[in-house]
């Protein structure tokens, strides 16, 4: 069965998936967005998103995209195509990646980029380096094996991987202040 495509008639998205937290996948592949003027809000409140894949958007002419990504508390992927830039830079909303394992910003899934902060990555995206592609909400990494700080308790976790080198550890590279550390836990296979 062939899907056909969504053209948006009303030129208007405005809060079109608004507060829906329930939601977790979102097919828009088949929507044709080159005739919208107005993405504000569009997925603000989708708490229960994680992987979001609007690279057939077209947003040249878009001129309202104030809190499109607001609330996504759960976004850790993006994917943006050629056509698609963020208008009034930073109003867009894209969220700070959360939780411990994160450091609060994205890069782009093969890690061919730097990794930006949020405000930097929507007023910056579209030029040099930040290029229609699929980006991450940057992993705290000790050579392959991800981990986390846990600041209230001093605990630092290390998952599962390849711990590599010791200069690369947390407190090494200075992202862990190694008189915080009151506990490491090895969770999983760690070489």
């Amino acid at each position: 069965r062939r899907h056909r495509q969504m053209c948006i008639r009303d030129r208007d998205m405005h809060d079109m998936f608004n507060r829906s937290k329930s939601l977790m996948e979102l097919d828009l592949s088949n929507f044709e967005t080159s005739n919208v003027e107005n993405m504000n809000g569009l997925f603000y409140g989708c708490s229960s998103i994680t992987d979001l894949n609007i690279s057939n958007f077209d947003t040249g002419k878009i001129n309202y995209m104030t809190s499109m990504f607001g609330a996504m508390d759960s976004l850790v992927s993006i994917s943006l195509g050629e056509k698609f830039s963020f208008k009034n830079s930073n109003a867009a909303a894209l969220p700070v990646p959360s939780g411990a394992i994160h450091t609060g910003r994205w890069i782009k899934s093969d890690n061919s980029t730097s990794s930006y902060t949020p405000d930097d990555f929507m007023s910056k995206y579209g030029t040099e380096e930040l290029t229609a592609g699929t980006y991450v909400a940057e992993t705290n990494l000790w050579g392959t094996s991800p981990w986390e700080f846990d600041e209230a308790t001093g605990t630092l976790t290390v998952h599962a991987g390849n711990l590599g080198e010791a200069k690369d550890s947390p407190w090494n590279t200075s992202k862990v202040d190694i008189q915080s550390i009151k506990k490491i836990i090895l969770n999983g296979k760690i070489v």
